[in-house]
């Protein structure tokens, strides 16, 4: 407790050069070992005759062996740390999305006023507002413009079950999008790895629809499915959904409780692809509120 500052120093250094060892034995040559725990017996020794010269020469040789004991490794650069960063956080992102939450867009406005989905509104091109107030409103509302016409005739592709090919989809696992499939498609290298190549629109079928797209797939059936050049796709603004995330694991552990908003995954239930609204069809999730559980007795008033 009351033994001098240079003595307490010299006692650390032979433990850290103990641990250094332990932790490095298997790197180091056998010469190099040799040699570290030969400078730690000299530095013990000279602590013991209580001779501070020999101390200070002892561990100063005993640093020397232990910071050349390694090869000196180029430190990393900027791109390498920046990268495993990079890399590290996706792989954290993964697995918490893999296993326990798992961010959901909510593409409609069934669920409000609880929650806000993503909701499409007409406006004519005239009626837009400037530049700055576009940003603006994107900034505090996470408010878009849009505005997409047909810049060539096209014809829609009809999918099996003879349907114009229109679907929802997922940008990045959190946009929600959707898309057009046409016959007559440029082929891309996309298009020749994963099919044809989609006409992708910054909004669902839904908000779309709310903004021109279903006049013009009405056009498409009176025109045996081509869509006319300059026919508009749709015009307005969007309103974001709000960004939920899913616990994924609580149901493990518990039974839903009636009230509760809930994702589910609709493969496997009958019906829901031939009475969806949209082509949104099985395989995909909606998000509800449950309104019963196993035992309750349910009425529609």
């Amino acid at each position: 407790m009351f033994a001098p500052a240079w003595k307490k120093n010299a006692k650390a250094l032979v433990k850290g050069a103990g641990k250094f060892l332990d932790y490095k034995r298997d790197l180091l040559k056998e010469d190099r070992v040799g040699e570290i725990e030969s400078r730690k017996k000299d530095l013990i020794q000279a602590i013991a005759g209580k001779d501070r010269e020999k101390v200070d020469e002892a561990s100063k040789f005993l640093r020397a062996a232990c910071d050349g004991a390694l090869p000196r490794q180029k430190p990393q650069g900027w791109f390498e740390e920046n990268v495993e960063v990079m890399f590290v956080a996706i792989v954290i992102a993964l697995g918490l999305r893999a296993y326990y939450l798992q961010p959901f867009r909510i593409p409609t406005g069934s669920m409000q006023p609880t929650l806000n989905g993503i909701v499409g509104h007409p406006l004519e091109k005239e009626k837009w507002p400037s530049f700055p107030e576009r940003v603006w409103e994107f900034v505090t509302k996470g408010r878009t413009y849009e505005r997409m016409v047909m810049q060539e005739d096209m014809k829609l592709a009809i999918d099996k079950d003879g349907r114009l090919a229109a679907k929802d989809s997922q940008f990045m696992h959190f946009l929600s999008r959707s898309e057009l499939y046409f016959e007559d498609s440029r082929p891309t290298l996309i298009s020749r790895l994963f099919g044809s190549d989609p006409l992708r629109l910054p909004a669902p079928l839904k908000p779309s629809s709310e903004m021109g797209l279903e006049r013009a797939l009405q056009i498409a059936k009176e025109n045996r499915g081509v869509i006319p050049k300059g026919t508009v796709l749709l015009e307005g603004f969007v309103d974001t959904g709000d960004l939920v995330l899913v616990d994924k694991i609580s149901y493990h552990f518990r039974k839903p409780k009636r009230g509760e908003v809930f994702v589910f995954d609709t493969i496997g239930i009958k019906g829901i692809k031939e009475h969806s609204t949209g082509p949104q069809g099985a395989g995909s999730h909606y998000i509800k509120r449950l309104v019963g559980v196993p035992g309750d007795e349910l009425s529609i008033q």
